[in-house]
């Protein structure tokens, strides 16, 4: 008995993301804006936004919110009322 199979075509799978809060409403209520830019809009106090996980990682990122002076304790940056699931 022989049995026929046909080719399996690949799925184009997205990986689903249950956000618990607005990024873009996070940084407005927050006024990250006013010291950062994002997509060009923006304060220049502080760095861009806009590649900072790419470039430094996403724990860096997490710290630098919780704690804005680990790595420099100079940084004007301050402490934000942000949660962890807005983070």
């Amino acid at each position: 008995m022989e049995i026929a199979t046909t080719p399996v075509q690949a799925m184009n799978l997205k990986e689903v993301v249950n956000l618990a809060a607005d990024p873009k409403e996070v940084l407005t209520r927050n006024g990250c804006q006013g010291c950062h830019q994002l997509q060009g809009a923006g304060g220049t106090l502080g760095p861009s936004l806009d590649n900072v996980i790419s470039q430094k990682g996403s724990a860096f990122f997490l710290r630098k919110v919780k704690e804005p002076q680990f790595n420099n304790s100079s940084s004007a940056m301050p402490q934000m009322p942000i949660t962890d699931d807005e983070l």
